[in-house]
């Protein structure tokens, strides 16, 4: 255990990761919205799986924010992308929400809106007003987003063993509170109904998404949870051995190791003063031994 948390390559984050981050964190907290929006203005999905698959356009246009914020090679660029493209990402909810209604057999409201039959001119419609509700919430869920495609550009640009560790705790702690307020927020719409809504409208707790919200606050919890046992880990150990309190291994000065600017980091950030060492006896005849240390990383 001790070898896998110190030892082994520096592994870059996948370039997708920012994404597919943004991606989950859409459809948690897009999908809660639109089952209220829809039931308000009686588009109603198909059921349980007709809104799970209506939630997949503030999904899949979030991961296309996240991946063009990724796109960025400076924090500031990444914000200013990631903002943008939530923003852009908001103007096209609405209509591809209505398609996938549409697609999935939800009820469109085609000939009951005072367009005639048209589905065409509902879309219209649909898309006009659509983006006065969606820019608000696009902005919103961009300052969001940014949260986590720049902690993934920090860490990017700093990379180290815990690099990963780091970025499972911070996505998974945000896909967490994400998660729960989801849950949250579809429990207390569905208390305070009432005088708001229109006649006839009756919001009923979505369960399906109730347990696909908490079950993504979990898994950030997990993931969350993992990055720091490991993140924790990590620095007992070394501290361990700097007190020359863990076997075979041993903390040396920098300067004491011709390599040292060539190894791997373990730490993502701080200046490493020290390099981390791992000795092992070996044979060398009979009656005989000797110690070998390998520099393993900077430390």
């Amino acid at each position: 255990m001790t070898r896998r948390l110190l030892e082994g390559p520096d592994r870059p984050l996948p370039s997708w990761l920012g994404a597919a981050w943004c991606g989950v964190a859409g459809y948690a907290m897009g999908t809660p919205v639109l089952a209220t929006i829809l039931e308000s203005e009686r588009f109603h999905p198909n059921g349980a799986l007709g809104l799970l698959a209506v939630g997949l356009a503030p999904g899949l246009l979030s991961a296309a924010a996240g991946w063009l914020g990724a796109r960025g090679q400076r924090v500031a660029t990444v914000v200013l992308l990631t903002m943008v493209g939530a923003l852009v990402a908001s103007l096209f909810c609405a209509p591809l929400t209505w398609i996938l209604l549409a697609v999935t057999g939800g009820e469109t409201q085609i000939g009951a809106v005072g367009t005639g039959s048209s589905a065409a001119g509902v879309l219209v419609l649909v898309t006009i007003i659509g983006a006065f509700l969606a820019a608000p919430l696009g902005i919103l869920f961009g300052m969001i987003f940014t949260l986590g495609t720049t902690a993934l550009r920090v860490l990017a640009d700093r990379p180290a063993r815990s690099a990963r560790d780091l970025a499972a705790m911070i996505l998974g702690l945000g896909t967490a509170a994400i998660g729960a307020a989801s849950v949250g927020y579809l429990l207390e719409v569905h208390a305070a109904q009432g005088p708001n809504w229109p006649v006839g409208a009756h919001y009923e707790v979505p369960w399906g998404l109730v347990s696909v919200s908490a079950t993504i606050a979990i898994v950030g919890g997990l993931a969350a949870l993992d990055g720091a046992l490991r993140a924790f880990g990590r620095g007992r150990a070394v501290a361990r051995a700097r007190r020359g309190e863990l076997p075979g291994w041993a903390v040396v000065d920098a300067s004491t190791v011709e390599e040292a600017p060539t190894l791997p980091r373990l730490f993502a950030f701080g200046e490493p003063a020290s390099v981390l060492v791992r000795r092992e006896t070996s044979e060398r005849g009979p009656f005989r031994s000797g110690e070998t240390a390998t520099a393993v990383a900077q430390c």
